[in-house]
């Protein structure tokens, strides 16, 4: 147990480094690919749709605040909560958006929040950082409301990291979002993208899954998965819209 312990603190603090650096770039750099337009845009729509006058709603690891912007300007009236792991990331978070946002600085499995404190839940490719994924869906849960929403976005991964197939899955996958950010972005970005390439395949800071897999920590911690959502087959882009059994 202590040993695992230390490996999540090392992978934390070079999670908190390594988004430190992409905090400047990151509002452009994602946003450049239309296939992440359309994650943000559908979590969007599911949380402004579904959350009831005056709720709760938290976004796990919010970056800017590239999402939670968007769901203040179609609801004002929603109470949004924030918690992030990068101060860099926070800094750049545009507050005369949403200046009733309250924000934690803090890793998401330290979250200060309370039991049924939420209406909603969204996490848009963040979870994956997390090696044992149990202890922030657990807490995601005992945080929602009885038939609260959890809107999970991840990018998942064909094979599963052991199969002899993960390395040239890993390769051909990032090659293309390198050749993207190079036409669409800058040199930065690119730089980014094959940073994140080694990340996967070493499994250091970035615990990809398969769909299975998603669904199985999922349903393990009581969810009920009412959808799951292909956003982009090439890349990776999935949603599962879950709620909290009562």
């Amino acid at each position: 147990m202590l040993h695992m312990a230390l490996i999540n603190v090392v992978g934390d603090l070079a999670n908190k480094e390594f988004f430190d650096r992409w905090a400047e770039s990151y509002s452009t750099h994602l946003p450049c690919f239309p296939e992440f337009r359309k994650v943000i845009n559908r979590v969007v729509g599911i949380v402004a749709e579904h959350t009831p006058n005056k709720g709760k709603v938290l976004e796990v690891g919010m970056g800017t605040g590239l999402i939670s912007q968007l769901i203040a300007q179609r609801r004002p009236d929603i109470e949004i909560y924030g918690n992030e792991i990068s101060p860099e990331m926070l800094k750049r978070v545009d507050r005369s958006k949403f200046p009733s946002l309250q924000t934690h600085y803090g890793d998401m499995d330290e979250m200060p929040y309370q039991d049924n404190q939420f209406d909603a839940i969204y996490a848009n490719f963040v979870i994956h950082h997390k090696e044992d994924k149990t202890k922030v869906l657990r807490d995601i849960y005992r945080f929602l409301k009885p038939d609260g929403q959890f809107v999970l976005g991840e990018v998942v991964v064909d094979v599963p990291h052991t199969d002899e197939g993960f390395l040239h899955h890993v390769i051909d996958r990032w090659s293309y979002t390198a050749r993207h950010a190079l036409k669409h972005s800058d040199g930065k970005a690119v730089g980014i993208e094959l940073e994140v390439m080694k990340r996967v395949y070493e499994r250091n800071g970035e615990f990809l899954e398969t769909p299975s897999r998603w669904q199985s920590y999922l349903t393990n911690e009581g969810f009920v998965i009412d959808k799951h959502e292909v956003i982009d087959d090439k890349l990776g882009y999935n949603l599962f819209i879950c709620r909290k059994s009562r």
